[in-house]
């Protein structure tokens, strides 16, 4: 969220904003939905923009926002809202997170694929 806030602030040209914007959530626009530090940096920024620069930027948000399923988009709608629900408890986003699924689908890859996990 720092990092984002920062390279979203107004010293950052509109243009280079952007294009940040859209590499940090081109895949990973889900995270949104849970991080609200993540959310407050993107509305501080979009707020921060004249119409001018919103309106021409409006189709790079589209483009973000339409690599979200359905059932994603209207989390985070009810995430900006207030409305959404919380990570049950004991579970938080972590960095190592694709260290984690890995670990998870070691355990469970012969479940799924039918396998004993014994070779």
């Amino acid at each position: 969220a720092g990092l984002l806030g920062r390279r979203l602030s107004p010293g950052t040209p509109v243009t280079e904003a952007a294009g940040f914007f859209e590499g940090f959530f081109s895949t990973a626009g889900q995270r949104l939905i849970y991080d609200e530090g993540l959310r407050g940096a993107v509305d501080s920024w979009l707020k921060s923009l004249d119409e001018d620069a919103f309106i021409a930027h409006l189709p790079l948000l589209r483009r973000i926002f339409s690599n979200l399923d359905s059932m994603e988009r209207r989390r985070l709608i009810e995430a900006v809202l207030g409305r959404a629900a919380r990570l049950p408890a004991g579970l938080t986003p972590t960095p190592d997170g694709g260290e984690a699924w890995r670990r998870h689908l070691e355990l469970l890859g012969p479940l799924l694929t039918g396998g004993n996990g014994n070779g």
